[in-house]
């Protein structure tokens, strides 16, 4: 078998392999599924509103013939004076009939003109009531959820990602393989096939290098920031248990409710994210106690702190707010010497 046919044997084979790596990659209807799957945003339904046939008469008639007609039509006269008093019962009784048996639900749609204040429209004095052929109910459009992505469909995208990679770093390097396997034994022009899939694969090897050191320079950043953040909080929680300290008098009663164990635990306990903390110890407890703070459990089902409610100082005005505090006022007022002029 000549080489030249080999050589297209072994492309075809390569071509066929990575078909569908290719498939996923460049195909505009694949692709967009995927990214759908994988995305989070909101999709917003669309309904194109049906058409509107107009009748034998306008469609928009002027209000000077609309309303008179449907007075005097409600008032059980016709334009030309005729009763049609059991004409509208009629209709009635088929409206109702027809309600009973189906029940259509219409969609109402905010009229294109929403800026014209509802004055602006002509409305008779008279009631006007007329059967409707259908029933009419406002539905309103159902609120699409956000696609929420989970953290295990993310690292299973990640995963299958890697995977596809490493068929693909597979793929090259078996071609490389076979393709200077054959050169050695068939002839020198499968050396420029392999010479080509070398040089892809070293450059498939790099750019996932690269990727792979990018990848690392972000979680190694995003460890940092999270040991600076633990630092901070730790820093906090100690300046926090300080200040409690000095607000303690010194002494036995000092030592008794604010030992050193105590201490650190409460620090720890601090340094702690909401999410992460677990119900305080009793020393914790104190020590936020001795700071004017207090433990509590949030809405979430988290343990947070807040600073106790104390009773505010009383000032001038609120000690004469009573009718007593102002008797009393008045009383040591009497009571202080009078200077005269003179």
């Amino acid at each position: 078998m000549p080489s030249s046919v080999l050589l297209a044997l072994v492309v075809a084979a390569g071509v066929l392999i990575l078909m569908p790596a290719l498939a996923h990659r460049y195909d505009t209807a694949l692709r967009g599924q995927a990214e759908l799957r994988a995305s989070s945003m909101r999709v917003l339904p669309r309904e194109r509103r049906r058409r509107t046939v107009p009748s034998g008469g306008p469609v928009r008639p002027p209000t000077s013939l609309v309303v008179p007609a449907a007075v005097k039509t409600a008032q059980g006269v016709s334009a030309d004076g005729r009763d049609l008093t059991a004409v509208r019962a009629s209709l009635v009784r088929e409206a109702l009939q027809e309600s009973g048996t189906s029940r259509g639900r219409v969609r109402v749609r905010r009229p294109a003109n929403v800026d014209r204040p509802t004055s602006a429209v002509p409305v008779s004095a008279v009631p006007v009531s007329a059967p409707a052929a259908s029933p009419v109910s406002v539905v309103p459009a159902p609120r699409t959820a956000p696609a929420v992505v989970s953290a295990a469909a993310v690292r299973r995208a990640a995963e299958l990602q890697r995977a596809r990679r490493r068929r693909l770093v597979l793929v090259l390097a078996l071609l490389v393989a076979g393709q200077a396997v054959a050169g050695l034994f068939f002839g020198a022009s499968f050396w420029i096939g392999a010479v080509v899939s070398a040089v892809v694969a070293v450059g498939l090897l790099g750019r996932l290098r690269a990727v792979a050191a990018q990848r690392q320079q972000r979680e190694a950043k995003e460890r940092q920031a999270q040991v600076l953040i633990a630092r901070a909080r730790q820093h906090r929680a100690e300046a926090f248990v300080r200040r409690a300290l000095r607000q303690v008098p010194a002494g036995a009663e000092r030592e008794a409710w604010l030992g050193p164990e105590a201490v650190h635990q409460a620090a720890g306990w601090l340094s702690l994210s909401r999410a992460e903390r677990e119900r305080p110890a009793r020393d914790v407890v104190r020590v936020l106690a001795a700071a004017g703070r207090e433990v509590y459990l949030a809405a979430d089902g988290s343990w947070a702190v807040r600073p106790v409610s104390r009773p505010a100082a009383r000032t001038r005005d609120a000690a004469g707010a009573t009718p007593a505090a102002r008797r009393q006022a008045r009383a040591a007022g009497a009571a202080l010497p009078k200077v005269v002029n003179g």
